[in-house]
């Protein structure tokens, strides 16, 4: 819950409008907000299609990735914006931060966004999964606040193109993080997962013993 947050997908939902106005474009802020919309519905459709053949943790990887690069690019974009305005015209400047946003909201909508919750659902234990989901959900929209709550903040203090790398970061640590951590849980059972992992941590503690 804390990665879905961290790669920024629901600030930048709140701010869509607000963050294209700070680009410059010469597309209407509102109609730009309403393309990111568009972009985060269709990759639903992908998703739905491959989860099953592809993994929940390989799409979460390829997604965090994507952010991560997405991220870096418009920071990069903030932080040059001068020199490219200068190179080509404004207008021609203004598809690049709607083509990179197009992009980062599409792989949000399509991996973390949905994803979070398919593999809490298969990894939580039955017994316990009305409280642990609760508490979960409860988790992710604290993070949520506080991500929201400090943007400006960190818009004032870092600059606004630190913060996009800063969440490209982020968004790198989550990708690293699921793939050191999490379990592919494909046509697999809860006892099958736990199974797998306690199989994973009885050959580790035999290589440290041997060791």
């Amino acid at each position: 819950m804390f990665f879905k947050e961290s790669c920024g997908g629901m600030v930048f939902c709140y701010f869509t409008v607000k963050i294209f106005e700070e680009t410059g474009s010469p597309f209407d802020s509102h109609i730009s907000g309403i393309a990111v919309g568009v972009a985060q519905l269709l990759p639903l459709f992908v998703t739905t299609y491959y989860v099953d053949r592809v993994g929940r943790r390989a799409l979460l990887i390829v997604t965090y990735l994507i952010l991560s690069a997405s991220l870096v690019f418009i920071g990069l974009f903030y932080q040059f914006r001068n020199e490219i305005e200068y190179k080509i015209s404004p207008h021609q400047s203004g598809w690049i931060p709607l083509v990179l946003f197009l992009i980062y909201h599409a792989a949000y909508s399509g991996g973390p966004f949905v994803l979070t919750w398919t593999v809490s659902s298969e990894i939580i234990p039955s017994d316990v999964i009305g409280f642990v989901s609760g508490l979960a959900s409860a988790f992710g929209w604290m993070s949520s606040f506080a991500f929201t709550r400090y943007y400006q903040d960190m818009n004032d203090g870092l600059g606004v193109a630190n913060t996009f790398f800063l969440y490209a970061m982020l968004s790198f640590l989550s990708a690293v993080c699921i793939h050191i951590i999490l379990p592919d849980t494909v046509r697999k059972s809860l006892e099958d997962i736990h199974q797998q992992k306690n199989q994973e941590g009885f050959e580790k503690e035999n290589e440290i013993t041997q060791l």
